[in-house]
């Protein structure tokens, strides 16, 4: 067996979307993969079938093609890619023959998408040039600026990493109709649209937009007519908002937030949308993973979701009454993406001693399928061995209290032989250790060559509860210095590592 090496990292396939709709067997999901060449990502859409159990590329592998959504009739793939020029556009696969087609040419390209309920049209998001001189207000700029001229950044957040400065583009919701071509603007005004999903019985829209000016890091759900009229903000209590889901008889919305600005930890909630009234469902215990994930039940009494649980991800469903949970996946793995897929869901799964690939499971009950085989190259590697530990902490209090972590070692590394340790400190401090490859592709290689990797969740981190993740504001460094230190020397005493730890 080889060991790993930073290398390595040009045969992973990462999964990083999925979409599929309950009751049908085929799903799609955008795999990404290193052009070393062109040192860059590329990105393909790929199909995955859960009767046969294979897993196939839907399109060609020279574009950046990626965000497939399938029709509510299951006839139609719509996705997004740059292959007609530099701006990412709309596209449309028709599954039964031929090849996909753009539709709609928007200057500044599309971000994202949905299906309209009748698959007839759908909903964009799609970046629109302004004048930042006016400061969001609707007009053309007093004055012609040249590049080199100095902006004024009159609201948070200016800029993002990847993108560049935010003062120039809002991003606002268009529909465009499939067969008629013809686009009309849903949403305007000196606000971004973050995320946002039609209803299915065809008659609104829900959408989370940023706040105005100063304000514009927080976000709130805003509901309109499928037509573009009555907007009327419907969160009050929430900070930030993410994706928002429907239930199936439109009565409904099952969104991710958090009530203070800055939370790390996202609940879940549920709005009615005839008192106009939002609940937290499930309390403390449901921190919600991938918001993306969220989806119900055909009766409207379940809602289905990744959830963070002491550093790791469980697929569980929660009872919209009573807020009761039932964990449906566990295990020490965290989960890329979550689809609804025939009877069940399927999910890619992520961790240290295995490659990532998609599974499907039914709701159930029974063993989980393998549906891919994207990184084959895994197996001609040496392996990685995982275990879970905890250990006693100061708890900043004159007491103890346990903290979580995982433990990484070769498995050539003789048993009770102690090797050189690496205490990985993730990052945050309100989030957890990731467990995916591409993330710490480190770790892998450092454990082929005779190393211990030490992950731990210590005070501050998220997924263990919100008095464990807020007990470490304004007493950074020691208490945290406390909780890393001792289970470090713990693993010198039992010889897990030498007297070197780095």
């Amino acid at each position: 067996m080889k060991p790993f090496t930073a290398d390595d990292l040009y045969e992973q396939k990462k999964l990083i979307d999925l979409h599929g709709l309950a009751g049908h067997t085929k799903s799609f999901g955008t795999v990404r993969s290193v052009n070393r060449k062109d040192n860059t990502y590329s990105t393909q859409i790929w199909r995955f079938e859960a009767l046969t159990k294979t897993a196939e590329p839907a399109t060609p592998g020279d574009g950046s093609d990626n965000s497939p959504r399938l029709s509510p009739d299951g006839m139609t793939l719509a996705f997004l890619s740059n292959r007609g020029g530099d701006n990412t556009q709309l596209h449309l696969l028709a599954l039964d023959s031929g090849e996909a087609k753009q539709l709609g040419n928007f200057a500044s390209g599309v971000s994202s998408l949905r299906w309209a309920s009748d698959s007839q049209s759908l909903i964009l998001a799609v970046p629109t040039s302004v004048s930042p001189d006016v400061r969001g207000k609707r007009g053309k700029s007093p004055e012609t600026q040249s590049e080199s001229d100095p902006e004024v950044c009159w609201k948070l957040p200016y800029k993002s990493d990847g993108v560049g400065y935010l003062l120039k583009r809002e991003i606002h919701l268009f529909r465009i109709g499939v067969n008629t071509r013809q686009t009309e603007q849903i949403t305007d005004g000196p606000f971004d649209v973050l995320a946002f999903e039609p209803s299915q019985d065809g008659k609104h829209i829900a959408y989370v937009r940023a706040r105005d000016g100063k304000y514009a890091h927080l976000s709130d759900l805003w509901i309109c007519d499928a037509e573009g009229k009555n907007h009327r903000q419907v969160t009050h209590d929430v900070s930030t908002v993410m994706q928002p889901s429907w239930a199936p008889d439109s009565q409904s919305l099952a969104y991710a937030g958090a009530r203070k600005a800055g939370d790390s930890e996202a609940r879940l909630w549920i709005l009615d949308l005839k008192t106009g009234m939002s609940r937290c469902v499930g309390g403390d215990a449901v921190e919600v993973a991938h918001p993306e994930s969220l989806c119900w039940d055909e009766d409207d009494q379940k809602i289905y979701l990744v959830r963070a649980w002491r550093g790791r991800h469980e697929l569980v469903s929660v009872g919209v009454q009573d807020g009761d949970i039932d964990v449906l996946l566990t295990g020490p793995r965290q989960i890329g993406a979550m689809s609804p897929m025939a009877d069940g869901y399927a999910f890619s799964s992520q961790s240290p001693d295995a490659p990532e690939e998609l599974f499907y499971k039914s709701f159930e009950g029974g063993q989980k399928l393998q549906l891919s085989n994207l990184n084959s190259w895994w197996a001609s590697r040496s392996a990685i061995e995982m275990s879970e530990r905890t250990f006693e902490v100061p708890d900043g209090k004159g007491g103890l209290e346990k903290i979580h972590g995982w433990l990484l070692r070769g498995t050539d590394t003789p048993k009770g032989q102690p090797s050189p340790l690496l205490d990985d400190i993730h990052g945050g401090p309100g989030s957890y250790a990731l467990l995916d490859y591409d993330t710490n592709v480190y770790w892998q290689a450092m454990c082929s060559r005779g190393w211990t990797i030490l992950l731990l969740n210590a005070v501050g981190s998220s997924s263990y509860g919100e008095d464990f993740r807020t007990r470490l504001a304004g007493k950074w460094g020691a208490w945290t210095f406390r909780s890393i230190w001792r289970p470090s020397n713990n693993c010198r005493l039992k010889a897990f590592a030498t007297t070197g730890c780095a």
